[in-house]
């Protein structure tokens, strides 16, 4: 008897392009925003000035990289296993997490 295995629906590709994730906590200078604008200016110089990939979404959080518990962080790993962007960009690996396992279970993921 043969053996059939059922295979996985093939899930189509992302779309290529690039999520920005931007996190600040509510005290990082004080004034978060610039703190913010400065990832930003840092991301675009070093990486999207040399890339042919359009950005797709940015995502931003003001609060603590220790949870997971952020709507951006929700919103950009809900929108990765929807393929909604191929690459993911942060300006420092902190600023996507402080919890080490959870960072590197979503970075896995992703």
């Amino acid at each position: 008897m043969a053996n059939h295995r059922r295979k996985k629906s093939a899930l189509p590709p992302p779309i290529p392009g690039w999520a920005i994730y931007l996190r600040t906590s509510s005290e990082d200078h004080q004034k978060p925003e610039l703190s913010r604008a400065r990832q930003r200016s840092i991301i675009e110089g070093n990486v999207l000035a040399h890339s042919e990939l359009s950005v797709i979404d940015e995502y931003i959080d003001v609060l603590t990289g220790k949870t997971p518990n952020r709507m951006g962080y929700q919103r950009l790993l809900a929108d990765a296993r929807a393929g909604k962007f191929s690459h993911v960009i942060v300006e420092r690996a902190d600023r996507f997490g402080r919890n080490d396992t959870e960072a590197l279970r979503a970075i896995d993921e992703l």
